[in-house]
């Protein structure tokens, strides 16, 4: 419960912000009472979906100058608390913190026009049970405007906001570069940042140092760019570990051509294709007013062992749910009772997002959807077979005659394929139109009396589909 104490303080009043639970009473939800003024920026996160970037969820109407903002609730352990119990943190820890954050500010800093966050700061980092850093709390954002020199109002945080957003001129992404490798740099050392301390060694310290420069020209120029560099020392400190895993064979082998060989293992290399699976969700039917169905989450992928050539293939997929949202929250109740187990209260649509390790390795299936009812109806009317009586009329002595017309459509409706219990009702309509024909010798050398015919045009609507007799 620690990030709802972090919530807490930031309201400094508990009428600003309040928090919504499931039925087990695990709090799914945070929902906030902001100043109008944020309406556009919250507009512009309401469309982003991004595992390092809490979902907004829904955006009340305006009311006295306030909105209601209903939010993810991330549950997790913010990195101020971390940095409290643990004053400094591993390369690696500190590394996948920056990488997570900096795809955050990708995110923001791609919309149009771009979300500036300005308040980048332990406090607003969260380390979630997925196991993710995610920036939160976009109360002090802006939209970047290119025909401003400064921003029109000053919100920021001592100790790491970039000079510029002290009024020294328009606050952009690279303001946000400028207080995330603040961040880093207290996280990864442990003592507060200034421009006057010795810089760090290593390539992390080189990139947190572009990163502080105190002119916005001399840091990363996007966050694109940021990633880009961070990736480089990832890899560069694999190839170093590759280097040093060679070394360590050619010793093996001196070792062995000493003493005798013995057979090893061939490890196995299997991989997966996440753009191909199925879940323990797919054909889950419920009706309403049904009981509540509870399941754990199972996921299937392809896996792909065209390349391996190890005797025993890794089997063993653990799988971690980060996401799930909601076609109607008032039409459909998902309870989660912890990661991967989901409780149905009512059937509806739902999307959900999920990361997957396998054979070491970790993969991310983007947002998936999933139907949790009753089979759609699927039958279609085949209008070949669609029979109007009577088929013709005649008019004696140019008299009005009245008849009835039928559609005859009991061979039409086709149900092979269908797999609902409860099929689409149909329904079909006639209309009639008139169009009266005048021919004279002149025009086809054939003289006609005047006559009249009648084109009768018949629909039939079945299951969304409609067609013409």
């Amino acid at each position: 419960m620690s990030r709802r104490n972090d919530y807490l303080r930031w309201s400094k009043s508990q009428d600003k912000i309040y928090f919504k639970q499931d039925k087990t009473g695990r709090i799914t939800r945070v929902v906030k009472r902001l100043d109008q003024s944020l309406l556009p920026i919250y507009q512009k996160l309401s469309r982003v979906r991004s595992p390092y970037l809490p979902q907004i969820l829904s955006i009340g109407e305006p009311k006295d100058g306030i909105i209601e903002v209903e939010e993810q609730y991330v549950e997790g352990e913010s990195l101020q608390e971390r940095m409290d119990t643990q004053k400094t943190h591993s390369y690696s820890e500190a590394l996948q913190c920056f990488l997570d954050i900096a795809q955050a500010l990708k995110t923001l800093h791609s919309l149009e026009p771009p979300v500036i966050h300005r308040d980048i700061k332990p406090s607003n980092i969260i380390k979630s049970k997925a196991g993710m850093y995610v920036l939160v709390d976009f109360d002090a954002s802006r939209l970047f405007d290119t025909g401003q020199d400064k921003d029109t109002r000053i919100v920021l945080t001592p100790g790491y906001a970039a000079p510029e957003q002290y009024g020294l001129c328009q606050s952009d992404g690279r303001s946000d570069i400028f207080s995330l490798g603040v961040t880093i740099y207290e996280m990864y050392s442990g003592r507060p940042f200034h421009p006057d301390e010795p810089r760090l060694k290593g390539a992390l310290g080189r990139i947190i140092t572009k990163c502080t420069a105190i002119s916005p020209r001399k840091r990363y120029q996007s966050a694109q760019k940021l990633i880009c560099a961070l990736q480089y020392t990832q890899l560069e400190k694999k190839y170093r570990t590759v280097w040093l895993a060679i070394g360590l064979l050619g010793l093996l082998w001196a070792g062995c051509a000493l003493y005798g060989w013995k057979t090893a293992a061939i490890p196995c290399t299997c991989t997966l294709d996440v753009t191909q699976f199925t879940t323990n969700m797919d054909g889950l039917q419920m009706r309403e007013g049904d009981a509540p169905i509870e399941l754990e989450l199972a996921i299937t992928p392809q896996i792909d062992r065209s390349l391996c050539r190890a005797k025993h293939h890794a089997e063993n997929v653990e799988i971690t749910l980060i996401n799930v949202a909601r076609s109607n929250p008032e039409g459909i109740g998902i309870g989660i009772d912890h990661v991967n187990r989901l409780t149905f209260y009512r059937p509806g649509r739902i999307w959900l997002s999920a990361y997957i390790r396998f054979n070491h390795r970790e993969y991310y299936i983007d947002t998936f959807e999933q139907m949790i009812g009753s089979p759609r109806c699927t039958c279609v009317a085949d209008m070949e077979r669609v029979r109007l009586y009577p088929r013709y009329i005649v008019l004696e002595n140019d008299q009005p005659i009245q008849t009835q017309i039928t559609l005859d459509y009991s061979d039409a409706i086709r149900r092979e394929n269908c797999p609902a219990e409860e099929h689409a009702p149909r329904s079909n309509g006639i209309s009639g139109m008139l169009s009266r024909r005048r021919r004279t010798a002149a025009e086809d050398g054939v003289s006609y009396a005047a006559g009249r015919s009648y084109r009768i045009q018949a629909g039939l609507f079945q299951n969304f589909h409609a067609g013409d007799v």
